[in-house]
């Protein structure tokens, strides 16, 4: 799979906090559809394969938006924070750290 025409001109031609908006929003729209039970490791590949595009771009081409990522983004807390305000139901939020 390859970057669209419109996402990548995005992310090359404006400032880093919507370039970074819209790679968020890109990654949102690949991985929100709810898994199948019958085929989850297909498609979690297929979600991988749909982001590598933007990961290489991110690893290669897009080192200005990397400097610009702490004051661009928000931080994991506030995202937290938003989500649970968001929901009507719930009682608890597992987040799972990678480190």
């Amino acid at each position: 799979m390859t970057v669209s025409l419109t996402l990548l001109e995005t992310l090359l031609s404006t400032p880093p906090t919507q370039a970074w908006t819209q790679l968020f929003e890109f990654a949102r729209s690949v991985c929100a559809a709810p898994l199948t039970e019958s085929a989850v490791a297909s498609d979690v590949q297929n979600r991988d394969r749909r982001l590598a595009p933007v990961d290489l771009f991110l690893a290669t081409a897009a080192w200005d938006l990397w400097l610009a990522y702490e004051s661009s983004v928000r931080r994991t807390s506030e995202e937290v924070v938003q989500f649970w305000t968001n929901r009507s139901h719930g009682k608890a939020i597992l987040i799972l750290d990678g480190l």
